[in-house]
């Protein structure tokens, strides 16, 4: 296997996934596969899901250590799928302590 380096600029690379990504996308389109939107695929931040609970940025750092609450590290971030969470916090268990 011949292993070849290239040069190439950021911003053609961008181009080059850009165009991939979009032909990707409307090949789905065209085979009438689900949207990409939708609650299943819905992402929201640590912020936003604190929110939609009613409560604080450090419970949901608890939530995730304890193993509650899915979530997906991207550059450094944290990101939930609200379709994950809202199933797993519909099955969970969750006892208030006072």
């Amino acid at each position: 296997m011949d292993v070849k380096v290239i040069t190439i600029q950021t911003t053609e690379l961008a181009n080059i996934i850009r165009a991939e990504l979009e032909a990707t996308l409307s090949a789905r389109e065209a085979k009438g596969s689900k949207s990409l939107s939708g609650e299943e695929t819905d992402v929201l931040t640590r912020t936003e899901i604190a929110r939609l609970f009613h409560v604080t940025l450090p419970t949901i750092h608890a939530w995730m250590n304890a193993g509650i609450l899915p979530f997906h590290r991207l550059g450094g971030r944290v990101y939930f799928k609200k379709g994950e969470v809202l199933h797993a916090m519909k099955s969970a268990k969750v006892q208030r302590i006072r």
